[in-house]
């Protein structure tokens, strides 16, 4: 996969809604994790947000998004551990502001790599878990590096994932009391 930087201002990003910004449950993408039962699932909820987006689209078929927060901005999201009933077990309010660029290919095998600088989140499924070794939700600490390389249509598949400088095991903050 050849990634190619994108060349645009900063006037082409646009603000991004609050249910674009993230989904409103990961279902039970901790469900393995002691503390959590197979029906629980991770609900989010948008507490602040200040992202925006840009997408280009080059020739090759190559869509790259890069994200970032306005200056001064930030981007916090609630992850609330829930029952099968939608009680709240446990909530943590993380902040996720890092910048973020995602590129993917439009054709098979829809390969795609997301970068991302300080703190973000990421979320595996069973299949990214077992090939990456990562937990099913992570937090990325202030000054990390992060690249995940997944394959497959939504939702696609982590392939290989590192992290430099540090992150927090989400599943096992929100495990419980």
């Amino acid at each position: 996969m050849v990634v190619l930087p994108a060349v645009a201002s900063a006037a082409n990003f646009k603000a991004v809604s609050d249910k674009d910004v993230a989904p409103s449950s990961l279902g039970p993408v901790c469900n393995y994790h002691a503390g959590f039962a197979p029906t629980d699932a991770v609900n989010i909820t948008v507490v602040q947000n200040q992202w925006e987006a840009q997408t280009t689209v080059v020739p090759m078929g190559l869509k790259t998004t890069e994200g970032h927060v306005t200056p001064g901005g930030a981007l916090v999201l609630r992850f609330s551990h829930v029952d099968q009933s939608g009680n709240v077990i446990k909530s943590v309010d993380e902040d996720v502001s890092g910048s973020t660029t995602v590129t993917t290919e439009a054709q098979s095998p829809y390969h795609s790599l997301f970068e991302g600088q300080d703190r973000n989140w990421l979320a595996f499924g069973p299949n990214g878990r077992r090939l990456t070794g990562q937990p099913g939700l992570v937090f990325t600490n202030f000054g990390s590096q992060v690249t995940v390389e997944s394959f497959g249509k939504s939702p696609a598949t982590a392939v290989s994932a590192t992290i430099i400088g540090g992150s927090a095991d989400g599943c096992q903050l929100l495990a419980g009391s």
